[in-house]
């Protein structure tokens, strides 16, 4: 196995089942957006009053729109909160953006977070690449389905191996050996959107209506993990899954 896998399990403290199996989901914010020092010093001379660099960036760009900058304009705190709230007005937060290290998904995931287009995904692909020929695999659900998962695939590991002993390997070569592998092949992914497709995101997938088990939990762990460092734009999984998927096209 790929001791890098392993590496990034115990960094993101999944533990690994049988050797092979993992039945957890882990992310961690790696990147996400900074204001320059020249923009520090702008938004002082230009009465920019909130306290977070992020409400700061918003309060910039929806003073901006209006030109209204002048020492007697509304306070920045209550005016992003207006924004928000009242108006839906997130364009202003368009330009500012996250990236979340996620370890622990699947290629099948990944073809759903792909074609939502909201953001940007780096991934580890499965074309000639070493890293997925030996690999962990997925797991979800009860203890007594991953039980019947794991029978699952380790039948699987052993049709695959046979084939491979039998085929001509060195003309197959390592991305069709790899093709035909799982769909619950463990995936990790660099996943970038700004904070308002984030927003939208999560009231599309953290409910059950229409998203498989694997994308709601992500969504939902995501969303939680932004809460905490934008609670006036981003909302808990819970509120996200009683919102109406059509909310996010007000937007």
């Amino acid at each position: 196995m790929n001791p890098n896998f392993e590496k990034l399990f115990k960094l993101l403290d999944i533990p690994i089942i049988d050797d092979r199996f993992i039945n957890q989901t882990g992310l961690i914010k790696i990147k996400e957006t900074r204001l320059s020092p020249e923009a520090n010093k702008l938004f002082s001379e230009m009465n920019i009053t909130s306290e977070t660099p992020f409400e700061q960036s918003g309060e910039f760009n929806a003073k901006l729109t209006y030109m209204m900058f002048g020492s007697s304009s509304k306070n920045g705190s209550q005016l992003n909160k207006e924004i928000v709230e009242q108006h839906q007005h997130l364009s202003v937060y368009g330009d500012w953006s996250v990236t979340f290290l996620v370890v622990g998904i699947t290629d099948e995931v990944l073809k759903e977070l792909i074609a939502h287009r909201e953001g940007h995904i780096s991934r580890l692909t499965s074309s000639k690449t070493k890293a997925q020929i030996n690999t962990y695999y997925r797991i979800w659900g009860t203890p007594e389905q991953q039980q019947v998962q794991m029978g699952f695939i380790n039948e699987f590991l052993i049709m695959k191996k046979n084939w491979q002993n039998q085929a001509n390997y060195s003309l197959l070569g390592l991305e069709l050996s790899n093709s035909l592998n799982l769909p619950c092949k463990v995936a990790v992914a660099e996943i970038t959107m700004t904070l308002k497709d984030y927003h939208k995101l999560f009231i599309g997938r953290c409910g059950p209506n229409g998203n498989e088990y694997l994308i709601q939990e992500l969504a939902g762990q995501m969303a939680d993990y932004l809460h905490e460092s934008y609670p006036h734009l981003i909302k808990t999984k819970e509120e996200y899954i009683a919102m109406n998927n059509g909310e996010k096209l007000k937007i």
